[in-house]
């Protein structure tokens, strides 16, 4: 078989196998682009690393995913402290201040998941 020909069967392959494209990379190969005038798969990277690179992009993927349910508790934290302030300090405002007030936490709890 054609060199050429066995690459190209070889990276279409594995483009099928990670899931295609996603914004112009393919996960393990780097960039890929298509031509215009030929319709063949040309990449640009190595996939010699791409085991140490799975197990480095899994532990950051781990990483963002304890980070952010930090985070979550953390907002839902003070969002509780927020709404214990809120109570406390409503009786004292204006009437047309507590309409307004309740009317934002109104709209805040419908768009809340």
């Amino acid at each position: 078989m054609d060199p050429i020909e066995e690459e190209r069967i070889r990276t279409d392959s594995w483009v099928l196998a990670a899931g295609g494209k996603k914004k112009g990379w393919i996960y393990g190969i780097g960039v890929v682009t298509r031509t215009k005038h030929v319709d063949k798969l040309t990449y640009h990277g190595s996939s010699s690393h791409s085991s140490e690179e799975i197990v480095q992009l899994k532990q950051e993927v781990l990483n963002y995913r304890e980070d952010n349910e930090r985070l979550s508790q953390r907002l839902q934290q003070q969002q509780r402290q927020f709404q214990s302030f809120v109570s406390v300090v409503l009786p004292f405002l204006p009437p047309d201040a507590q309409t307004t007030l309740q009317q934002q936490q109104h709209q805040e709890q419908q768009h809340q998941p």
